[in-house]
């Protein structure tokens, strides 16, 4: 682009040049051969006058005419090359990861070291990420959002063809197992005040459960806040699930998103949630074998292996 901005002021600089030259022939020229015409008497002195407002009044024209002329062919190539690179920056924004390779990972959290296994994620797979609390879960859902940065080892992604992708996280949906409420009706919380989403409103209520609970249209307009105790455990959960199916990123990441539902919810929502086209990283714990055999990969993280002093 920096090449396409030098070779339009080049080429503006070399055309103002030139069309100074033809005005100023001009410009005094004209007056100039008028003269000539009247010393040879045939002209009248008049007519000199006349060929000097006519001279600087079409030549002025032509080179407003010119120079305009020649500032929109010189701006078409670098129009041509900032449209390149815009295509060029709007790919690039599109391209979710289809690989999550992390190798020898290690962060450091105030002088506490945690170590991480290696691993690979392919796009799509599902991902369960088991572990007592304080092994690191959270920071490695911190590491691929991109809110902290490894001390040691290499997270990359990886687009279709290989090629390594900067800053992925646009692609990434977050549920923290404590999700908030935000002032404003049971809707809302939902659809994050997102009127376009409202036609996908009834569909994602009776995904998750919540159809039975906000029946009526007046259940959905009640207004609700974070100083609410009106809401149960449950509800609070499933509105948060609920959000992240209309978000439709092509990761989520899950912190125990079932921790507060009873039996018949787990085991309705977690096929919901395993049946999604999108790759799944979901934090579970105690789940019983058959459920965690619908896991396409178990990553377990070991707080005595993964833990340095």
């Amino acid at each position: 682009m920096e090449d396409a901005r030098i070779k339009r002021q080049a080429c503006l600089s070399v055309a103002e040049f030139t069309q100074e030259i033809v005005d100023n022939i001009g410009i005094v020229g004209v007056p100039f051969l008028a003269g000539i015409l009247y010393f040879r008497g045939q002209v009248a002195f008049g007519a000199i006058i006349a060929a000097g407002y006519l001279a600087n009044g079409v030549f002025s024209s032509l080179q407003e005419s010119f120079s305009a002329y020649i500032s929109a062919k010189s701006t078409t190539k670098l129009n041509e090359t900032m449209l390149q690179h815009l295509q060029v920056q709007a790919a690039a924004k599109t391209e979710d990861p289809q690989t999550i390779i992390g190798r020898g990972i290690e962060v450091n959290l105030g002088g506490q070291v945690i170590k991480y296994p290696d691993f690979t994620i392919k796009a799509g797979e599902k991902v369960l990420l088991t572990g007592p609390s304080g092994c690191g879960k959270s920071s490695l859902f911190k590491l691929l959002l991109g809110q902290i940065e490894p001390s040691k080892g290499q997270l990359t992604y990886l687009d279709s063809e290989g090629k390594e992708i900067q800053n992925p996280a646009r692609s990434f949906e977050y549920l923290p197992q404590a999700g908030w409420i935000f002032p404003g009706t049971v809707a809302d919380n939902i659809t994050m005040y997102d009127a376009k989403k409202q036609t996908k409103l009834a569909e994602v209520l009776k995904k998750v459960g919540l159809d039975r609970d906000f029946s009526k249209a007046v259940d959905l307009d009640r207004e609700v806040s974070p100083q609410q105790a009106d809401l149960s455990g449950g509800q609070k959960q499933k509105i948060f699930l609920a959000r992240g199916l209309l978000r439709h990123k092509k990761f989520s990441l899950m912190d125990e998103p079932l921790s507060a539902l009873d039996q018949a919810s787990r085991q309705k929502i977690l096929p919901l949630l395993l049946g999604r086209k999108q790759t799944l990283i979901f934090v579970g714990h105690n789940l019983p074998l058959e459920e965690r055999e619908r896991f396409d990969q178990v990553i377990n993280l070991k707080e005595g292996e993964n833990f340095a002093n």
